[in-house]
């Protein structure tokens, strides 16, 4: 629970300072980012860092304007806000403009100057054009404790401001955040105690139709009259679908850390209740505290990618800060917030861990930092806090990085490797390798990506210091911690005796398959180990790197684990890994088509026995349901036609269409499966995870086993239509039509009940 800010932040943090040097350094490759801004005065603090890219600028689209909390202990000397600018995104920034306080008169001006925010208009409001800037700062008189939110304008994309007045006065308010509403209002929500102590504090919002000229009385958005919660530092974003999430975080609910929350709004204006807190986001085993951002960017769902930060993580299981993970963890969900998985920052502020580190700021070390996403998507910009050489005090500290799309490559030239979290043993990047020297005595990993990344190609040029031990890649992992096989996934590596083997971690470890390695394995050799993970088909590759042949190559299937992070791991051997990448399995475009003359490319399978023989795609196993999918998440309107031969005499099969969340298992699915069955009808069905039949019709002569049906199902929009004709084509033996339209988009695939059997000549237009 944090104390009254006022109080909290006059501290001058001497005894955290003294008990961070006494904590040990936890090494970790992750990358430490760079200073947003050069301090020439030692006591000079940064923090709370803002970001915005230019998109209503015209040429100057693009361009990254950035500022952050300044001051100075005790008050003295005064400092204005800086204004930053990068116009190589990111790389390099120039200080543009400085804005002290806006008011004049006896006592001016006041020398603290909080949490900043800034936004652009998108469109003209109150005689500003598109394009104007907005900045809303908390300037803030320690000697009297009276504040104001300040605000303001720049029209020439942040050169020259102009001020626009006092919004809010009276003291005891905090972290403001603007963004436009979907009335096209300016909105500033901000932290407000002062109605303490009916309110120990809430979140409140004021509203502008004219650009921040005048403002609406203030609003409760988050409120408790129990005297005891306090929400704040909420921040929102706007989502493709035109709503708006707000993550906050709050104190004082029974859990420690002020963990942080989500709820959601359909205007961005109205929250609800202003004591529902929403929903705590939750991944992997783990929650968020403190001081969140949440932004949205593209991916490769229609739903992309909404991200939220929080200073700390810590565990569901036990409400205990997670010492690895801790500073350097950004939820990401691919659902617009229904389920969460975890990914790394792409940097950990430098210091000492697991406290805060010695930032003489009671906040701290990674307090309020700020996300923003590359405009496709493919990497993150994270702006947090931490200490400086030279200072007890914090800065601003930034950088950017790919941390959890695919595809993804590092080959550690740089000498850093940013978005990489270790567990255990000593990593470092050096001499273009990102090596671990301690010898791998506890199974030492270091991991990477998104826990809800599925089916890719993950690999690394692999090189060990002896012969004892083994070393690889890993992939599908959850839940990891610190010691020999501490996680959820699956282990590809080679190694003693000179084996290329597959392995599964669950806390403990079994060897799902192992081969010799054509030529052996030589200590002081680099090889290239390969994974590809289809569903619950896992193959491994070894072979020398930078070399073509000798391939060696092993197959399992299991299907205990379908999602997780990638990395490296090494075993009773000090190990070098190099030349790390992920690539999605490749996905057709429609149309699309497989006869499947000699392999299944592309094709994932989830449970059940499948393989390429004869010409066809055969599913020999009798499970209870067996699939196999292909394409885009992003595939609408489509149909799905295959040649279908049943078996025996006691199932069903048929094609999917609209597919998406697959899991091993029956109806582990979302969305529509037209099929035959030996009882001769055919069918269309939902899945949702349970099966609900949407149709059914009798077959013109039935279904014979071993004899093959052409099969089809397609729609637009909510009409789903089924047919089946003679493999060769021909009048059709039955035709089906509903309707439904919980499923928009999805894969497309075949499927298994209860019997094998075999596709061929699928196709999709």
């Amino acid at each position: 629970m944090r104390l009254n800010k006022w109080s909290r932040r006059l501290l001058i943090g001497v005894l955290a300072f003294v008990l961070s040097l006494a904590t040990s350094v936890v090494a970790s490759a992750n990358d430490p980012g760079y200073q947003l801004h050069t301090f020439t005065n030692p006591d000079e603090r940064g923090l709370a860092a803002r970001v915005i890219r230019l998109q209503h600028a015209g040429a100057q689209n693009g361009t990254l304007i950035s500022t952050f909390e300044h001051w100075i202990p005790n008050g003295f000397p005064t400092v204005p806000y800086l204004i930053k600018r990068s116009v190589d995104d990111g790389a390099t920034w120039s200080t543009i403009a400085t804005l002290e306080d806006g008011e004049t008169g006896a006592g001016r001006p006041w020398p603290v100057k909080w949490t900043p925010t800034l936004l652009e208009l998108p469109a003209a409001a109150g005689g500003f054009p598109a394009g104007t800037l907005l900045m809303v700062g908390l300037v803030w008189n320690p000697f009297s404790g009276q504040a104001e939110l300040q605000l303001w304008r720049s029209t020439n994309q942040g050169v020259n401001w102009t001020y626009g007045g006092v919004i809010q006065s009276g003291g005891k308010f905090y972290e403001p955040f603007l963004y436009i509403d979907g009335a096209g209002r300016v909105v500033v929500v901000f932290a407000d105690e002062r109605q303490h102590p009916t309110f120990n504090q809430k979140v409140v919002q004021i509203t502008s139709a004219d650009g921040g000229t005048t403002w609406s009385p203030v609003q409760n958005v988050l409120a408790n009259g129990n005297g005891v919660d306090r929400p704040g530092m909420a921040v929102v974003t706007k989502l493709p679908d035109n709503t708006y999430r707000m993550v906050f975080e709050v104190c004082g609910v029974g859990t420690p850390g002020c963990q942080v929350r989500i709820k959601q709004s359909a205007d961005g204006a109205n929250w609800g209740s202003p004591t529902d807190y929403g929903t705590r986001p939750e991944a992997d085993g783990r929650f968020l505290t403190s001081g969140p951002y949440v932004t949205w960017a593209p991916g490769d769902t229609p739903a992309g990618q909404l991200i939220v930060s929080g200073a700390g993580t810590w565990r569901t299981v036990d409400n205990q800060i997670f010492g690895p993970e801790n500073y350097q963890t950004l939820f990401v969900s691919y659902d617009l917030g229904a389920t969460w998985h975890r990914m790394p920052t792409p940097f950990r502020p430098a210091g000492n861990y697991p406290e805060k580190g010695p930032c003489a700021e009671p906040d701290g070390t990674n307090w309020s930092g700020t996300l923003l996403p590359s405009a496709d998507g493919s990497s993150i910009r994270w702006m947090t806090s931490g200490p400086r050489a030279g200072s007890i005090q914090c800065n601003a500290w930034t950088q950017a990085a790919n941390v959890g799309t695919i595809p993804r490559s590092d080959t550690f030239a740089s000498g850093n490797g940013p978005g990489w979290i270790n567990y255990g043993g000593a990593w470092g990047v050096s001499s273009g390798a990102y090596r671990e020297t301690s010898g791998g005595g506890s199974g030492t990993k270091s991991l990477t990506g998104s826990t809800g990344w599925t089916n890719y190609t993950v690999a690394a040029d692999v090189t060990q210091s002896s012969s004892g031990g083994d070393a690889g890649v890993l992939f599908r992992v959850t839940n990891p911690n610190i010691g020999t096989d501490a996680h959820r996934g699956y282990y590809a590596g080679i190694g003693v005796g000179g084996t290329l083997f597959i392995g599964k971690q669950d806390y403990n470890y079994s060897t799902l398959g192992a081969v010799p390695v054509t030529g052996g394995v030589t200590t002081g050799t680099a090889y290239r180990v390969t994974v590809t993970a289809k569903g619950s088909q896992l193959t491994a590759t070894v072979r020398p790197a930078g070399a073509s042949t000798p391939v060696t190559t092993l197959t399992v299937n299991d299907s205990s684990f379908l999602t997780g992070q990638v990395g490296i791991r090494n075993l009773d051997t000090a190990a070098a890994f190099d030349n790390f990448t992920v690539d999605a399995i490749a996905a057709p475009n429609l149309p699309a088509s497989a006869t499947f003359g000699t392999d299944e490319a592309g094709w994932i399978p989830y449970g059940g026995a499948w393989q390429v023989a004869g010409g066809t795609y055969q599913q020999t196993s009798t499970a209870s349901e067996a699939k196999s999918l292909i394409g885009r998440a992003t595939w609408s309107n489509y149909t799905t036609r295959a040649d279908v031969s049943i078996g025996g005499s006691t199932g069903d099969a048929g094609v999917l269409f609209r597919a998406s969340n697959p899991g091993v298992g029956t109806d582990k699915l979302r969305g529509y499966y037209a099929g035959i069955s030996t009882g001769g009808n055919l069918f269309i069905g939902k899945q949702n995870q349970n099966y609900t039949t949407l149709g059914i019709t009798p077959i013109s002569g039935g279904v014979t086993a071993n004899s093959f049906y052409r099969v089809s199902l397609g729609g637009s929009g909510s009409s789903l239509t089924a047919t089946v004709t003679p493999p060769g084509g021909g009048a059709a033996l039955a035709a089906l039509t509903v309707t439904d339209a919980t499923f928009t988009a999805g894969l497309a695939g075949v499927r298994t009940f209860d019997d094998s059997a075999q596709f061929d000549n699928v196709s999709i237009t």
